[in-house]
């Protein structure tokens, strides 16, 4: 199987008021993910999982430089890449879903208008066309009453609902990379196990690669076909585990399995040793 994103010696840091302090956020980071799969980074909070995602989009903020590694995507590289570049591949081969919905979302727009603008702007398509693939969109996601909620705004929806909603404005274009970033940190346990779920099921109904990262172990376990443990800051990766898991599962008979319960004994154990300071060796 072919790799779709392969990172190789990837270094990330920060830089102080006028270059007096430099901070290793992400220390030699290397990885590959193929195409079709699903992969899961965990690591205590503060490892530098939100900056080593934000890297590998080249979202990063001012203060921070790449220092040095390589990131390929489809076999091009990315750090390369110029800022009008890197935009056009995030707008149709790479997507990305953050913490908090909102950050996504326009407040202005309607849920409707989230997807078909997004569609729009960057396709040459009717307003109707582009409202019909945001109704197909949301109906894919289990929106309840899709025809109602197109007309809604972000704040009039729960936690859960903009979660979805920032879901299909994701998968507008079908990207081949879907990186999620803690994307379920902040609902209830019920819509978490639910959203869990849904990403499940577009996995398997899109065939989009995933890569997500998140401090929660049981679902780095349940979402991925395999996990990658990172070190305390500055990352590096500790462990890159395969989930020995079917891929069709459940949040009651996967969870479970004592396969279930092994794996998630394994990733704890990793991440204490990490937090006790041992580094890769």
């Amino acid at each position: 199987m072919s790799a779709l994103l392969e990172v190789s010696g990837l270094s990330t840091q920060y830089v102080g008021a006028r270059g007096t302090r430099v901070t290793r956020a992400v220390d030699d980071v290397t990885f590959t993910l193929e195409a079709g799969r699903t992969l899961g980074i965990v690591g205590e909070s503060g490892s530098g999982k939100t900056t080593l995602a934000l890297t590998l989009m080249r979202l990063l903020p001012p203060a921070a430089r790449i220092a040095a590694g390589s990131v390929r995507f489809e076999g091009e590289e990315l750090l390369s890449k110029s800022d009008a570049q890197m935009r056009a591949i995030r707008g149709k081969r790479m997507a990305m879903i953050l913490q908090d919905p909102m950050a996504s979302l326009n407040p202005l727009f309607t849920v409707g208008d989230q997807i078909a603008e997004t569609l729009r702007a960057h396709e040459t398509t009717t307003r109707r066309a582009a409202w019909a693939r945001a109704r197909g969109l949301l109906a894919a996601v289990n929106i309840a009453a899709p025809e109602r909620r197109v007309s809604e705004f972000p704040h009039e929806l729960s936690g859960g609902m903009r979660q979805r909603v920032a879901i299909c404005r994701a998968l507008v274009y079908d990207p081949e990379l879907l990186l999620m970033d803690e994307p379920f940190a902040a609902v209830d346990a019920q819509t978490r196990a639910d959203l869990e779920d849904l990403i499940r099921a577009l996995w398997r109904r899109l065939g989009v690669t995933i890569l997500f990262v998140t401090h929660d172990i049981d679902e780095a376990v349940y979402l991925g076909q395999r996990v990658i443990v990172l070190s305390v800051s500055p990352t590096e990766v500790q462990t890159d585990l395969p989930v020995n898991l079917p891929d069709e599962r459940d949040q009651l008979s996967t969870r479970s399995d004592p396969r279930f319960a092994t794996l998630r004994a394994q990733v704890y154990a990793l991440i204490q040793r990490a937090k006790r300071g041992d580094r890769p060796v």
